[in-house]
């Protein structure tokens, strides 16, 4: 049986080398996916210039909110992060995100969180699908606090730059009545990289199918001409002794 398998493999040891590299760079590739997988992001923007704050938020209920708007310069946003201040204490009720895009008028992004999860004087990521194909585009976070009609709680404020820092509009609302102001929020923006999991996968069983292709059509050709080889000598042979 070894001898079986040896004959074999001598027979076909350019298509078994194939394969056995084939399985080896989808192996690689796994692995190379699962990690990148695991670091998707990129912070390709930031500004931090915390000169000032927006004030205290309190209860949307009241009429308080911060929005700002920018524009994204990569074609696959994926992640925001804003600069939070709770003034030494843990925040009451909760924090509201919304993300939209002016540009196709599409809510991108609507979460809730508690804002005692919300640090003091540190940066809160949040992570959404990413957006494809909107580089160039403009967009619009809106902040806002829920923690009830009662004004005397503890509120949040979001650190900003006191001139502008990037092309956007802040606007601070206060008892319903907003005002543009100078300056930007503290902002990270994040992009998807340009490959993922499912992504890498394709791409090297791809180049692994091919190349084990381009293999076996070699291995047929130069079987058919040790074929026509061993059949011309044959006759040769015969034509000779005849």
């Amino acid at each position: 049986m070894i001898n079986s398998y040896k004959n074999y493999f001598l027979k076909n040891k350019t298509l078994v080398i194939c394969a056995a590299v084939m399985i080896a760079i989808i192996i690689f590739a796994a692995i190379f996916a699962t990690k990148l997988s695991l670091d998707n992001t990129e912070l390709y923007f930031s500004s931090e210039k915390p000169d000032g704050n927006v004030g205290q938020i309190y209860s949307e209920l009241n009429g308080f909110s911060v929005s700002q708007t920018f524009i994204c310069d990569r074609s696959d946003l994926y992640g925001l992060a804003l600069n939070f201040a709770t003034y030494q204490t843990i925040a009451d009720g909760t924090v509201k995100i919304k993300l939209t895009n002016l540009t196709t008028n599409t809510v991108v992004y609507e979460h809730e969180v508690p804002a005692a999860e919300v640090g003091d004087n540190a940066y809160r990521a949040f992570y959404f699908d990413p957006v494809k194909n909107c580089k160039k585009h403009e967009f619009k976070i809106e902040i806002s606090a829920r923690n009830g009609n009662d004004l005397v709680v503890k509120p949040i404020t979001l650190w900003c730059s006191n001139t502008n820092s990037y092309n956007g509009e802040l606007t601070v609302t206060q008892f319903g009545a907003e005002s543009k102001r100078e300056g930007d929020l503290n902002l990270r923006l994040y992009s998807s990289k340009n490959y993922g999991f499912n992504e890498t996968l394709i791409l090297a069983i791809s180049v692994s199918l091919i190349a084990f292709i381009i293999a076996k059509v070699d291995m047929d050709r130069r079987e058919k001409e040790k074929r026509e080889t061993d059949a011309s000598t044959k006759s040769d042979c015969i034509e000779s002794k005849s």
